[in-house]
Formats: C-alpha cells, sequence, structure tokens
C-alpha cells in the first residue's frame, strides 16, 4: 500500500495524498463487494468454450480444464492498529488453451486473504457450481506449487481422474 500511495504522489505530481489504512480499506471493500459471478465466466459458457474450443486429451477425447492455486505470505494490517502479522494471500485460477490458435481462454479467478480452509471452500464451490459434470466433464488438469496442504487439501476434492502436477517454477526449484 506504500507503494500505491508512492505512485499515487507521483503520477499527480504531489497533488494527491492517500493514507495506508485508507487504501487497506478501499481494496478490502472492493474485494467484500465482489464476488465469483464477477470473476468467473457462467457456467454455461464455460461448458460452451470447454466443448467447443478447449484442446482435448489424446486418449479420452475429453476437454482438458486447468485449475491452479498459489499463495504468498506477506505481512497485513489488521484492522486499525499498526499490527501487521503474517497472512496469506491466495490465487485461484482456471483456463483452457483453445484448440485451434493455442491461446489461453481464461474462465475465471480470484484472490483471498483466507487460510487453507478459505481455500478448500473456494475450491469445493468452484467445482460445484463451474466445473460441468457428467458426460461433459472435462478432464481436469491441477497445476499446483507441491505445497503439503494443497495436496492434502484440495487434492481430495478433484475427480479420481484428474492429472495433479508441479508447476514449471517450482520444478525447476526441486532440481
Amino acid at each position: 500500500f506504500r507503494q500505491a500511495e508512492d505512485a499515487l504522489q507521483f503520477f499527480t505530481h504531489g497533488a494527491s495524498h492517500v493514507e495506508d489504512n485508507t487504501i487497506a480499506r478501499h481494496v478490502a471493500a472492493i474485494g467484500a463487494a465482489i464476488g465469483p459471478s464477477d470473476t468467473y465466466r457462467e457456467p454455461e459458457k464455460i461448458a460452451e468454450l470447454l466443448r467447443d474450443c478447449a484442446t482435448r486429451d489424446g486418449k479420452t477425447g475429453r476437454p482438458l480444464l486447468y485449475l491452479s492455486t498459489d499463495a504468498h505470505a506477506l505481512r497485513r494490517y489488521v484492522d486499525e492498529s499498526f499490527d501487521a502479522p503474517w497472512k496469506m494471500i491466495n490465487g485461484i485460477r482456471m483456463w483452457c488453451i483453445h484448440c485451434g490458435t493455442g491461446d489461453v481462454i481464461h474462465l475465471g479467478g480470484e484472490y483471498t486473504w483466507g487460510d487453507c480452509v478459505e481455500v478448500t471452500a473456494r475450491f469445493k464451490s468452484l467445482l460445484a457450481e463451474y466445473v460441468p459434470r457428467g458426460q461433459d466433464a472435462p478432464l481436469i488438469v491441477f497445476v499446483t506449487d507441491g505445497q503439503e496442504w494443497i495436496r492434502d487439501r484440495i487434492g481430495p476434492l478433484l475427480p479420481a481422474d484428474a492429472v495433479q502436477i508441479l508447476d514449471f517454477y517450482h520444478a525447476l526449484e526441486h532440481l
């Protein structure tokens, strides 16, 4: 937030000044006002894109749907205090790859300040509300950084045939 204030002062040539806690309150208020229906395509549109545009698994012919989550720990101011305990910010993303062009088709995503319990709840909801089931069910490819809590909490929520892979950045890190 301090960097945001510095940037605001720079781009307004010092004409504006916003305190860190004010920016933090605005960001929290905006985050509370925006829900998954604002950050994910409609379930019908997701099903259509997977059916008509997504690359397909070579063995099963099912469309490939990619899901990922990653977290970053940082200090976050709490309430009106100067206390800045460690907090996790988690990103969740859903996409497919266009079968003709190879372009990424963004299907949705979100950020949460929640811990592993919150991320687990968000994945349960995501899988239930946005991922097609039945004969139109895609093959899920879950890209992760290999954290144990992700494997233990999110892995069991995925269909038994989901493919779980380590993202390229973390794979290189482990080499």
